[in-house]
């Protein structure tokens, strides 16, 4: 579902997925993390063994030496690596880590953003990882579970427990305000801004995306709106991969708006904007999808025989599965 097809299983429904907590170790993603780690490794890839990654180059041991980081730091940036869908890592597998397409493509040595200058580059991260349950729970529920525009802290906090603890599993408020808190500061940055949590939070690229924004008191707003900076390649990725959980060949409207895993969540679009980049998404996927508002039901049909190019052309620019 996200730029990773590893990613695709991901429960639509609250009820039906599994949470995890604290692996950031509430840290944060900052600046400099996934293009320092991505830069410095695939400059010494192993020629016959292009894009996988040692073994050890992302034991939190080697991190802290090689980037003179606390333990706890060491395991937030493998963390942020896999969330984000820069690394197909799974440290109890026999399976060696490994880059992916996307990570290559857009941090390698000819990529297309080397040093996370694009907003273009940020909402691809911010797709990854919301659409990433496994690795990222609350981000993944907080865009596509949540409704609620207005809310604080604790509101959030008693939330996520609520559902979080609806299954066989239980968690504890204090996991999940830790994770709340990491998540606020993600996208808000921090309420002391003498703080250096504040500054670390500062140097989280997601805040540039203004999705989250603090109001009076301890409210926090995340109202829908235009969002201008959105790639057209990543607005019509959502689509695809929402079409493929729906297996419909038309989506309405709403849908596009209001159901988990599309862009009007994820990406926290308003109405008008939607329908406006709508209009023109017979331009962008080469006639694959039409919005149709002939019937009084505004909705986008899907065109079978265009579909399987464009779906291919976009597999090839930002598929994760297997960058071998």
């Amino acid at each position: 579902m996200s730029l990773s097809e590893d990613n695709t299983t991901t429960s639509s429904s609250s009820n039906n997925k599994s949470f995890s907590f604290g692996s950031h170790q509430s840290f944060p993603l900052r600046y400099g993390w996934i293009e320092k780690v991505c830069i410095d490794l695939m400059k010494n890839m192993d020629k016959n063994k292009p894009k996988y990654i040692h073994r050890d180059n992302l034991k939190p041991e080697y991190l802290c030496l090689e980037y003179g980081l606390g333990s706890n730091m060491a395991k937030s940036i493998r963390f942020w690596l896999k969330a984000c869908g820069i690394t197909i890592d799974k440290p109890n597998s026999k399976i060696e880590p490994k880059f992916t397409n996307f990570a290559y493509q857009t941090f390698g040595p000819n990529g297309t953003d080397q040093y996370l200058e694009k907003k273009e580059t940020i909402w691809k991260l911010h797709y990854n990882l919301v659409t990433n349950s496994e690795f990222s729970s609350t981000w993944s529920w907080f865009f596509n579970e949540f409704r609620k525009q207005s809310f604080d802290r604790q509101q959030l906090v008693n939330d996520v427990f609520e559902a979080s603890n609806s299954e066989k599993k239980t968690y504890t408020e204090a996991n999940i305000k830790r994770d709340v808190d990491c998540f606020v500061r993600s996208y808000a940055g921090s309420a002391s801004m003498s703080s250096n949590v504040a500054e670390d939070a500062l140097e989280c690229p997601f805040v540039e995306l203004n999705l989250i924004r603090k109001s009076f008191g301890n409210t926090l707003v995340a109202k829908r709106s235009d969002q201008k900076s959105l790639p057209d390649n990543l607005f019509l990725l959502s689509i695809i991969n929402l079409s493929k959980i729906l297996h419909s060949n038309t989506i309405t409207v709403e849908t596009l708006l209001n159901a988990p895993y599309s862009p009007g969540c994820i990406f926290l679009l308003n109405r008008e904007y939607l329908i406006e980049r709508l209009e023109e998404i017979h331009k962008i996927s080469e006639n694959s999808f039409v919005l149709d508002q002939s019937s009084g039901l505004a909705q986008i049909i899907v065109n079978k025989e265009n579909f399987k190019n464009i779906d291919q052309s976009i597999d090839i620019n930002f598929d994760n599965k297997d960058a071998a």
